[in-house]
């Protein structure tokens, strides 16, 4: 995926005893958990349309997932 905004990935060990599904955060949607990978490619790209517009602008802050 190639995004407008760098995108800074933090991996976080989680025992699958306790959550036996991955899941994905965003750091501007909080308390939000994601297990449905395509919605998180439909934030990242809302996200990034937020910030930098739709017009190709490229910005440098960050999206952390």
């Amino acid at each position: 995926m190639v995004t407008r905004r760098p995108l800074e990935l933090r991996l976080s060990y989680v025992n699958k005893m306790v959550c036996p599904e991955p899941y994905a955060m965003f750091e501007e949607i909080k308390g939000t958990k994601f297990t449905d990978f395509g919605k998180v490619k439909e934030n990242i790209i809302a996200l990034t349309d937020k910030v930098a517009g739709t017009s190709k602008n490229i910005v440098d802050k960050p999206i952390i997932l």
